[in-house]
């Protein structure tokens, strides 16, 4: 199975992440694959899950960053 951690020059948008992950969902669904493509499958839900929470946090971490100036500084503030 391919790695599917990107790389930091040409990070997978997230946007394609999630879809492979709704992919997987789907075929696991369908409760027509082997034992041993359930748990391929499976692992690769699990390893795309982790990469989607990763980016959501990196842009959740650039939106504290970027969501307040005050006094021409830029102030950090929670989005929760």
């Amino acid at each position: 199975m391919p790695d599917s951690k990107p790389s930091e020059q040409d990070p997978e948008p997230f946007e394609d992440v999630l879809a492979a992950l709704e992919a997987e969902v789907k075929r696991l669904e369908q409760g027509e694959l082997s034992l041993d493509e359930t748990l391929e499958a499976f692992e690769r839900g699990l390893t795309l899950a982790s990469n989607g929470r990763r980016r959501l946090e990196a842009a959740e971490a650039r939106v504290d960053e970027l969501i307040a100036i005050r006094d021409g500084q830029l102030q950090t503030k929670s989005i929760e």
